[in-house]
């Protein structure tokens, strides 16, 4: 009866020291943390351990912190805001509105610097810069500082939502970034549920200026460690390398959808060229021009 198991255990641990199950192991956590410590470079505490749900749990973290205090938390101080400082809505909400444009045209480059590499200093120095705004948000006694502030607002928003969290989670996850990307969704869920009762609840207690204080010492105290400590580039997943075009691509002349595609956009000349020669005859049915021939093919 022992033998049997004894076989079977050993067999099984043979098979988990099969160089292919050990490079599938390694491909699901990235590059083993031994030869890159050889090299001289060290990683931070946290980043050193954290595994996938380690990492999910403290980018969720700081997703909460940074969505509650940068996008939930607007609405609520506007009023109080504009309020004390005389401001209308239509004079505060352009600000926002400067904030989210500034948001999209400065996403592209922040992924571009992403995929360099750079995801922990991108996500860390966007909860700085979050919390050096709304702490100086909490000092402006006019609209035009505003401005400035809310477009600087758009940029951390940029550097620290979404955007470059799901990209961090891509590299990190690999080929199963789908898994990592709906469980940070999950994660930041929780930011309105949250931070929308915290935010009132500062706002009853104390002024609006006081709760922006609050709000950035949470970027520099919260989410800042959290991005600095799970964020390892270097524990990225190995992609495969992508195949040439000419491997990986199949010829697409031929395809049925391709030949429908080209016949229903030529089907004008078409039709031209043949009243053409009807009613010119024979003079003008040689050979067509070369620009024509895909579409008398």
């Amino acid at each position: 009866m022992l033998r049997p198991l004894a076989r079977m255990a050993a067999a099984a641990a043979q098979l988990s020291r099969h160089p292919l199950r050990q490079r599938q192991r390694e491909r699901a956590v990235g590059e083993p943390a031994e030869p890159r410590a050889a090299t001289g470079w060290r990683m931070p505490f946290l980043a050193a351990r954290s595994g996938r749900p380690l990492f999910i749990a403290g980018l969720g973290l700081g997703q909460i912190a940074s969505w509650g205090t940068l996008y939930y938390s607007f609405a609520l101080i506007a009023e109080r805001m504009g309020h004390d400082l005389g401001l209308s809505k239509r004079e505060v909400y352009g600000a926002a509105t400067i904030g989210l444009l500034i948001a999209s045209f400065t996403a592209y480059p922040v992924g571009i610097v992403i995929d360099r590499g750079y995801s922990r200093a991108i996500m860390t120095v966007g909860a700085g810069l979050a919390s050096l705004l709304l702490l100086l948000w909490s000092q402006i006694a006019s609209l035009w500082p505003l401005y400035p502030l809310l477009a600087g607002v758009g940029l951390a928003q940029a550097m620290s939502l979404y955007d470059p969290a799901f990209a961090v989670v891509a590299w990190r996850y690999g080929s199963d970034a789908r898994r990592g990307i709906t469980a940070l969704t999950l994660w930041g869920g929780f930011a309105s549920t949250v931070f929308v009762p915290l935010i009132q609840w500062l706002l009853n207690t104390m002024d609006w200026r006081s709760t922006l204080v609050v709000l950035g010492l949470i970027n520099i105290g919260l989410c800042a460690p959290l991005y600095l400590g799970v964020i390892n580039p270097k524990m990225d997943a190995l992609l495969p390398a992508p195949a040439s075009a000419t491997e990986s691509a199949p010829p697409l002349t031929g395809q049925p959808a391709v030949r429908w595609a080209r016949s229903t956009a030529c089907l004008p000349f078409r039709r031209r060229l043949r009243a053409r020669c009807r009613r010119w005859g024979s003079r003008c049915c040689g050979p067509p021009p070369a620009h024509t021939t895909v579409c008398l093919s």
